[in-house]
């Protein structure tokens, strides 16, 4: 859920069915909330590289997220792209959280953290 700008995301539970209502940015999220600390992270991006770099959206939500939770434990950050999406450099900064692992239409590339 996305509660500010320039704040990491918090995560509820969700069963199909539940009762939502629309929160920041016209995002579904529950009305009765769960609030639970999540061990594997579905991350959107733009694009990717071979080294596990992501290019998001732009907001800086998701490595603010992953820097939060990873610095509670493990947390597996997974992303699903097309191989079209993966590029040779991308300009990351410090800030940049990397993926453990991407998703393709046809493989499954791990990367060492």
């Amino acid at each position: 859920m996305i509660e500010a700008a320039g704040a990491p995301l918090r995560f509820a539970l969700y069963t199909p069915g539940m009762q939502m209502v629309e929160g920041a940015f016209k995002a579904l999220i529950p009305v009765e909330r769960t609030w639970m600390v999540p061990e594997i992270v579905i991350v959107p991006l733009v694009a990717w590289d071979a080294q596990g770099g992501r290019l998001g959206y732009g907001g800086g939500f998701y490595d603010r997220t992953l820097e939060g939770l990873r610095a509670r434990g493990p947390v597996l950050a997974i992303g699903f792209a097309f191989n079209a999406q993966q590029a040779e450099a991308l300009p990351l900064e410090p800030t940049d959280q990397p993926l453990d692992m991407i998703v393709t239409e046809d493989r499954i590339v791990q990367f060492s953290s």
